[in-house]
């Protein structure tokens, strides 16, 4: 694991730390301050990233049943309210 990616983003005094390697899963932290306190914060979390990566590099595939893709949900179907087939007596008739 020597190649790593570090992506650091920060607005408004809260930011994420991202690590990535490759066939690794990224590991991504939350953290508050500015632009030196997430510096200093990202070398802790590039070593708990390769900690987490030694032991397990990615998350465990999922292994239940997915739903079945034979029996697609039925799109919901739009109702009219029902208008009155005579104009009203009120109205004027403009056509």
């Amino acid at each position: 694991m020597n190649e790593v990616k570090v992506v650091i983003t920060i607005k408004d005094g809260k930011g994420t730390i991202g690590v990535k390697s490759p066939d690794c899963d990224p590991v991504v932290v939350s953290a508050e301050g500015d632009v030196d306190a997430l510096l200093t914060m990202a070398h802790d979390v590039v070593n708990e990233a390769r900690q987490r990566w030694q032991d397990n590099p990615l998350y465990p595939k999922f292994e239940g049943q997915l739903p079945s893709q034979a029996q697609r949900p039925q799109p919901a179907t739009r109702t009219r309210a029902s208008r009155p087939t005579q104009p009203s007596t009120q109205q004027t008739r403009l056509f």
